[in-house]
């Protein structure tokens, strides 16, 4: 009963762990074609009827195709800041599925990146704290509190950050519908642009 998008984090982390394993290097395009087809052969049901399945593709084809291309251009080979990071793979991620949610559900977001950039880059550390506070409540539960404390602020802080957000006003747009030609049109200058970036065959594949 897994989502398609947690069927999809699965597959890519293990072809990653695999790659990793084996010594290979991960190839970004084969690893996005080949987790499509493993995970329609795991759920046929997923193309035809589940939009999140080709909205978790679309974003996680911006994250690796196009953000860091994009990075490369601003920063020529240098470490770009973490908020830097977080913005750019949030703006290409909203990039490859702004055209279909148009399509689909004609709403936007106008402080998606601002969300991410406030919340995303704190959830490494809410995974790491959130371990710790879990694992000394199974080792040490009279104490547990103490170890849980940073955990519940990190969270709390994400949790508030996104509540603020989503109660400022005229920062999400509706109604704003694509026709299946403009989305198409959308999609075909993405992918030009796209192409324009990764100038080479070797760069994709």
């Amino acid at each position: 009963g897994a989502s398609a998008s947690i069927v999809r984090a699965s597959v890519i982390s293990t072809l990653s762990l695999a790659a990793w394993y084996f010594g290979r290097s991960v190839r970004p395009m084969v690893l996005i074609l080949l987790a499509a087809a493993l995970t329609a052969m795991f759920s046929p049901i997923y193309l035809w009827s589940d939009i999140g399945w080709y909205l978790s593709f679309l974003a996680f084809f911006g994250i690796l195709m196009v953000a860091p291309k994009i990075l490369t251009l601003l920063y020529a080979g240098r470490q770009a800041p973490l908020i830097i990071q977080v913005a750019v793979k949030t703006l290409a991620a909203e990039i490859m599925t702004l055209p279909l949610i148009l399509y689909i559900f004609g709403q936007m977001s106008f402080i998606g990146i601002l969300a991410n950039v406030l919340v995303v880059s704190m959830i490494p550390l809410a995974m790491l704290t959130s371990l710790i506070a879990g694992l000394a409540g199974m080792f040490v539960p009279l104490v547990s509190g103490l170890f849980a404390l940073p955990a519940r602020f990190i969270l709390t802080y994400m949790l508030d950050t996104a509540l603020f957000l989503s109660r400022l006003p005229n920062v999400f747009k509706t109604g704003v519908y694509l026709s299946v030609w403009d989305m198409a049109l959308g999609y075909g200058l993405i992918g030009t642009a796209t192409y324009a970036l990764h100038r080479t065959r070797k760069s994709w594949f």
